[in-house]
């Protein structure tokens, strides 16, 4: 579970921010970056594939990248 992996300390943090974060004024402020850093995602998986449209073995770590992004 979540909560094991990152701590019980990252769990309450995270449950108190997304309380705020869902609402849907606050959510609205970040779209836009979002998205673009989504379409910059997209871009690099269509620039990381190989020949099968498989992505590389360490494709969790371009997630980690565009999650950083979104932040």
């Amino acid at each position: 579970m979540f909560v094991r992996r990152h701590g019980e300390d990252w769990y309450n943090f995270r449950s108190k921010v997304q309380q705020v974060m869902l609402q849907p004024r606050t959510a609205r402020m970040y779209v836009s970056a979002i998205e673009e850093a989504s379409l910059a995602f997209l871009q690099r998986i269509k620039k990381i594939r190989d020949e099968k449209n498989e992505v590389p073995n360490d494709f969790l770590n371009e997630v980690h990248k565009w999650s950083l992004e979104c932040k």
